[in-house]
């Protein structure tokens, strides 16, 4: 499902789909590989539509890079702390 959804949406890098005990929601991670992990239950909780639905909005967050903006926006937050 991943696989076809990153071929429709025309991304041009590989995106590793994990599932993790420690995920409570669905999130994207990593710019430099791109992740997308899930709860194990959602697999068991959503129907496949929503299954889908959920694997595009995350797979749209790395499309828009959202992982290396938060990583820029912490590193600022850091380095002005004083601010």
């Amino acid at each position: 499902m991943l696989s076809a959804l990153v071929q429709r949406a025309g991304f041009r890098r590989h995106v590793r789909l994990s599932l993790t005990d420690g995920a409570r929601v669905p999130m994207a991670r990593g710019w430099l590989r791109p992740e997308i992990c899930l709860p194990p239950a959602l697999e068991d909780q959503l129907e496949p539509e929503e299954l889908e639905a959920a694997l595009a909005h995350e797979l749209a967050h790395l499309e828009r890079r959202d992982p290396l903006w938060r990583a820029v926006t912490r590193l600022i937050a850091s380095v002005l702390l004083f601010q």
